[in-house]
């Protein structure tokens, strides 16, 4: 195995992941050098944990986040979330980065494990975003920590939906049932209402939205 990846590394043609890879099982300290000069994180965190050095892992986590190298973090995130997942601060640090760029959607893979400030602003991120899809993960974070919105969300977010056509009114009703969990059955008639009177003459909608009724 140390001859052939010796042999490999003579090739000038060689993939720079690769050669990192045939690096580390002859020269360990090379193959980090020349990974980090790459910026190839990845790899070095990929090494870190197999030595169970995990606190190094976390220092490459971190400069991945801190050089803004977006393709990096998430091949990091995408690879190792529940390494990230045992750390809350490191956690924090991720939603931070994805709340930053915008990203909500994978935000969501984290929500579990951070800080009661940061699942807030959250919220208020998914209540900013136009509502241009939604996801039931949505409306469950909207129903724990900002109650009060929930109505708006769901308003906004069925417009949305409705406004692309009638091959979205299954999941429009979808969207509803869930919304019953955390709204009184007179909010949510009222609700109903509002719908139903802007969108009369969709028969086929409201005909979807009449059984959803208590």
């Amino acid at each position: 195995m140390y001859d052939e990846a010796k042999k490999m590394l003579e090739k000038e043609t060689l993939d720079p992941s690769l050669r990192v890879e045939l690096l580390k099982l002859i020269d360990p300290r090379e193959a980090i050098r020349v990974a980090e000069e790459n910026k190839e994180y990845t790899l070095i965190i990929q090494y870190y944990i197999e030595m169970k050095d995990y606190d190094k892992a976390k220092v490459y986590i971190n400069k991945a986040i801190e050089e803004n190298l977006r393709t990096e973090v998430f091949h990091i995130l995408s690879k190792y979330k529940n390494f990230i997942l045992q750390d809350r601060e490191l956690s924090n640090k991720i939603v931070r980065y994805l709340l930053d760029i915008g990203d909500i959607l994978s935000l969501l893979k984290f929500y579990g494990n951070i800080d009661d400030d940061l699942k807030d602003l959250y919220a208020e991120k998914i209540l900013e975003s136009g509502y241009e899809f939604y996801f039931a993960e949505f409306l469950d974070v909207i129903c724990q920590r900002k109650p009060e919105k929930v109505k708006e969300f769901l308003l906004k977010s069925v417009e949305s939906m409705i406004n692309r056509g009638s091959r979205e009114y299954d999941y429009v009703a979808f969207m509803l049932t869930n919304a019953k969990k955390c709204m009184s059955k007179k909010d949510f008639n009222e609700l109903l209402d509002e719908i139903e009177i802007k969108h009369y003459k969709k028969r086929k909608l409201i005909e979807k939205l009449s059984v959803l009724r208590d």
